[in-house]
């Protein structure tokens, strides 16, 4: 997992999702020596069980890749109430 990112955020709909993630690209790599892989895979959220599935997606991957022996330890995630 060290070599890629998962992010959930909120982009206004009328923004297409290409256009947020080269904007980010650009301004998360300004001044570093990150070699961005071309593209992305993205979804668009449309509802609460959808956003639920996701979620739960991301905080289990650094268990999933080893990094961490419960998700809960892993210190880059945002939590909800």
């Amino acid at each position: 997992m060290p070599d890629h990112l998962h992010m959930i955020v909120m982009i206004p709909s009328r923004l297409p999702i290409a256009t947020f993630v080269a904007r980010f690209k650009r301004a998360a790599g300004y001044g570093l020596d990150i070699h961005w892989q071309r593209g992305a895979f993205d979804h668009r959220i449309r509802n609460d069980d959808s956003f639920r599935e996701k979620l739960a997606y991301v905080i289990a991957n650094p268990l999933r890749a080893g990094l961490v022996s419960s998700a809960e330890l892993w210190p880059y995630v945002k939590r909800w109430p």
